[in-house]
């Protein structure tokens, strides 16, 4: 039995507008990442700094600060659907944090781990097909890690996950 559901069939698409806002990232130094979540309510920022912004969209207030890297965060992957309390980090030193909202604007280490290089990419799967997210590593391997989460795993931080690598191309991964 696979982790991955196949997805429902979907009828259509509910779009709205995007929120425009101004955020004051002075002193986080460069920015590397910037993402929506997926009902566009919040931005996390990623930045050279190695810590985690989260701003509301409807003013550009700061919402929180998630500090868990030690080198400069370069990649954001918010989950969607019901899986949208989660927000993955990954880090110049391979280092991957994925963060779950246990109140509002708090949140808690759920998983961590570390690939080898740079993990230079991080992007959760549909929420139709399960919980699962994509690393691509920044060596010359050219290594993607796959970690699923067994929803019907014991609860506990970091408990359900399960991993995989496979080799990807030549050269390491890189965001286009």
């Amino acid at each position: 039995s696979s982790l991955l559901r196949a997805p429902p069939r979907q009828s259509s698409l509910l779009l709205s507008p995007m929120p425009c806002a101004s955020y004051n990232l002075a002193g986080a130094g460069t920015l590397y990442d910037a993402q929506y979540d997926s009902a566009a309510r919040r931005l996390a920022t990623a930045s050279s700094d190695g810590v985690v912004r989260i701003f509301s969209t409807s003013g550009g207030v700061q919402l929180g600060e998630l500090r868990g890297h030690q080198t400069p965060v370069v990649s954001l992957s918010w989950g969607a659907g019901s899986f949208a309390s989660l927000l993955a980090s990954s880090s110049e030193d391979g280092s991957v944090t994925i963060w779950r909202e246990v109140r509002p604007q708090e949140r808690q280490i759920d998983h961590r781990l570390h690939v080898t290089g740079a993990a230079n990419v991080v992007a959760f799967c549909p929420p139709e097909y399960g919980l699962a997210l994509a690393i691509a590593g920044g060596d010359d391997l050219g290594i993607v890690t796959m970690l699923i989460r067994n929803e019907r795993a014991k609860a506990g931080p970091g408990s359900e996950w399960q991993g995989g690598a496979f080799p990807a191309q030549q050269g390491g991964g890189a965001a286009p």
